[in-house]
């Protein structure tokens, strides 16, 4: 969305790195596809312990994706997804800057789909999730993504990317309600 264009780990090390991704977020969310760059040794490889896990991808979807690639598809669709997800980006940021306490912070990225929140230690962010759960908010306690079960308990990931800049806003606000009520009972007990 904005900032400057990174290289690849792949680019600056191509001997050395297994690139692999999605067209998940690119092309179709449904669209169960991934694919890999690796160096042509470990090529052949992955493709035998691949079959021997699922024996077939989807055909149909497999030419899908070819086609997607070959046919200059990929950075057409790109901009139109920042032109989608840029104004949701900046609303929300907005949001939680209006509604969140002060001793949260929150990733401002340049791009992407999602925004990391953190609070200082204290407050476990799925009893959180479980509140805003039943007041119709989702979002991922952030414990998810740590190796150690015990690290990121007062952290979320929250996406933007399929809810309208109203409900962005409705949703913050109902969490920052949650979060506040959560302190309250961190603080009274």
């Amino acid at each position: 969305m904005k900032g400057e264009k990174l290289p690849t780990i792949k680019s600056m090390k191509p001997d050395n790195v297994i690139y692999a991704s999605t067209f998940s977020k690119i092309f179709a969310p449904g669209l169960r596809i991934g694919f890999f760059v690796v160096p042509e040794e470990f090529g052949r490889w992955m493709v035998l312990v691949k079959q021997g896990v699922d024996l077939n991808t989807c055909t149909f979807t497999q030419a899908l994706a070819a086609e997607y690639l070959t046919g200059g598809y990929v950075q057409l669709q790109i901009r139109k997804i920042i032109q989608l997800y840029k104004p949701k980006l900046v609303t929300m940021l907005k949001a939680l800057e209006e509604n969140f306490p002060g001793n949260f912070k929150w990733s401002k990225p340049d791009g992407g789909m999602f925004l990391w929140v953190e609070r200082s230690k204290g407050m476990d962010m799925e009893n959180v999730y479980k509140h805003a759960l039943e007041r119709g908010v989702d979002f991922v306690p952030g414990k998810f993504f740590f190796p150690n079960p015990k690290d990121g308990i007062e952290t979320m990931r929250i996406n933007f990317t399929n809810v309208t800049e109203e409900q962005i806003k409705q949703a913050i606000k109902t969490l920052a309600a949650i979060v506040k009520e959560e302190h309250e009972v961190i603080t009274y007990n």
